[in-house]
């Protein structure tokens, strides 16, 4: 599975066919990705789906951290959600998530660059109150993850 989070293809909220990965019932989330080279990259993005009628909500939460060597790791940074729902209970779109890296975050053991990263993904599970399936197992599903460098 991990050729859909990297080949330049966005999924379409509610179209789950082809460009998503899902995980239902989960509670947390745990993804590595390895770069072929280091870089100083500019921004770490991923993208989320949001349709409540299909179960599938957007994460509560999503963190990076990065390491040039996979021995010595950075702190944990919060992505920054860049699509606002107007209405959590019936939108239905993708969202992104961002974290926009600074020259602060390569100094010390990552003045090189990085090259690992590891996503820790805190799922909405299970459904929600408001949802009218309240309790069963809500779906995260995951699509185009992007590192882009200067």
């Amino acid at each position: 599975f991990p050729e859909v989070l990297h080949d330049g293809r966005r999924g379409v909220a509610g179209d789950f066919q082809e460009g998503w990965i899902g995980f239902s019932g989960m509670d947390s989330l745990l993804f590595s990705v390895t770069l072929n080279d280091k870089t100083l990259a500019q921004t770490f993005e991923v993208g989320f789906c949001h349709h409540p009628n299909d179960w599938v909500l957007m994460p509560e939460n999503v963190e990076i951290q990065w390491s040039a060597d996979n021995v010595v790791w950075s702190d944990w940074h919060t992505l920054r959600q860049l699509t606002t729902l107007q209405d959590l209970e019936t939108d239905c779109l993708r969202t992104r998530w961002q974290y926009g890296f600074t020259k602060e975050d390569f100094k010390g053991k990552q003045k090189k660059g990085l090259r690992y990263l590891r996503m820790r993904i805190r799922c909405s599970n299970p459904l929600p109150v408001w949802h009218p399936y309240f309790g069963k197992p809500a779906w995260t599903m995951i699509d185009e993850i992007t590192v882009k460098s200067n």
